[in-house]
């Protein structure tokens, strides 16, 4: 097979593209296995997948840098989940190098957020600077609001009034 691939450079990189689009598919569905399993069984999974995980990700960086972003998003978030902070933070600062999409930045910004324990709400505002699409901005908004709520309410009650206010005014259904 390795033979065939390296003879055929359109197919080798298919595969690779296969490869990194079934992987980012992998980790978006484990952070909801994540829930229902517990973290030492998503933990478990993650160790197994690591190096099919890296290999994905340094392809996709160089070759697909959309899926390298959908991929790395989906890694950082599960690296959150886990209380992996330092590596899901790491992620997300190489990931904010490869990538100006606004959207995307906003993404990373909320992640970078959700994986702090203090100074959120600079982080928070920064996301939703940088949403353009009101697909972006409003779950951001929303999730802020979540954030803050259980140790912040009036700033968190702030945060889905704007989330609120941003839904009525665009006319937008994402909530």
């Amino acid at each position: 097979a390795t033979e065939t691939l390296t003879q055929h450079p359109e197919r080798e990189a298919a595969a690779y593209r296969q490869h990194a689009e079934h992987l980012a598919r992998l980790s978006e569905r484990e952070r909801a296995r994540h829930y229902s399993d517990g973290r030492q069984q998503t933990f478990r999974r993650m160790i197994a997948t690591r190096q099919d995980r890296d290999a994905a990700l340094a392809w996709a960086s160089s070759h697909d840098p959309a899926l390298f972003v959908r991929l790395a998003v989906a890694q950082a978030s599960l690296l959150r989940d886990l209380r992996f902070t330092e590596d899901a933070q790491a992620l997300i600062r190489t990931t904010w190098e490869l990538t100006t999409d606004s959207d995307t930045r906003a993404k990373l910004k909320l992640e970078e957020a959700l994986s702090l324990a203090h100074g959120q709400r600079a982080i928070l505002e920064e996301a939703i600077a940088l949403a353009q699409l009101p697909a972006t901005r409003g779950p951001i908004l929303f999730e802020a609001a979540c954030l803050l709520s259980t140790d912040q309410q009036s700033e968190a009650i702030q945060f889905f009034e704007r989330c609120l206010a941003d839904c009525i005014d665009g006319g937008n259904l994402y909530l």
